[in-house]
């Protein structure tokens, strides 16, 4: 009779009854944890508001900001570069480094509010999370960030740590501002052309369609004044239907 090797699964010894019970219900629990993490998955997204888009050129108060900006982004990049020679933290480094880009980027196109917008909310994550980390330091660190008795190379990486989330947090109230102004000036005409809410939608001055006050109505709400739009009345006209060979 030939026995098979030892170590092989002929000579195991089947499993107790309660080795039996806990495998079945490790393999139910595993089988049943793909939908429920999916579901875990699905409740943590949360909804973004939309960004403003950039409708002509950029608003007075843009132009003024333009040269801060220019100095917030002139920070940040120095900061990054800093991030990633003196800290050695090259992940945050490489998402600093998305953001700066994005906020150089809108500095370019003269104060494209929709890019300034998404560089202020990448600005702001990173100035929360830089700012949890450096206390977090600070805490439980047995010496002080920044010291007379160390030497320059531990005081320069204490004061890239405190700059790092000063330089996110200022363009964060910086984009904030931008976004507050351009908002002020564009909302307003937009209201204006559309009517107040909760009053019937009037056609703005080109008369447009879901009016049911008519063009004359929506010029007065504009302040445009057309003339002979007083007699003028929406969807009259004899109508025809499909397939009738009319």
């Amino acid at each position: 009779q030939v026995h098979p090797p030892c170590g092989s699964r002929g000579d195991l010894a089947p499993p107790s009854p309660a080795i039996r019970d806990r495998i079945s219900w490790s393999e139910r629990s595993h089988t049943s944890a793909a939908p429920r993490e999916r579901v875990c998955v699905c409740e943590m997204l949360l909804p973004m508001p939309q960004a403003p888009s950039q409708v002509g050129p950029p608003t007075e108060y843009a132009l003024k900001q333009r040269p801060w900006l220019l100095v917030v982004l002139v920070l940040q990049t120095i900061c990054c570069v800093f991030r990633a020679v003196v800290l050695l933290d090259i992940m945050g480094a490489f998402i600093m480094m998305i953001a700066t880009m994005v906020g150089w980027k809108a500095w370019q196109e003269d104060m494209h509010i929709t890019l300034i917008t998404y560089w202020g909310i990448m600005c702001l994550i990173n100035g929360v999370f830089d700012a949890a980390r450096t206390l977090d330091l600070a805490v439980h660190s047995p010496k002080p960030l920044l010291s007379a008795h160390e030497g320059f190379a531990y005081n320069l990486a204490g004061g890239v740590l405190l700059t790092l989330p000063v330089s996110a947090l200022v363009g964060a109230c910086s984009s904030w501002y931008l976004y507050a102004d351009y908002t002020a000036h564009t909302l307003p005409h937009t209201f204006a052309a559309r009517g107040a809410p909760g009053a019937p939608t009037a056609a703005g001055a080109n008369g447009s369609y879901g009016s049911t006050l008519g063009p004359s109505a929506g010029a007065a709400v504009a302040g445009v004044a057309v003339p002979g739009a007083a007699g003028i009345k929406a969807f009259q006209g004899e109508g025809h239907r499909l397939g009738s060979g009319r």
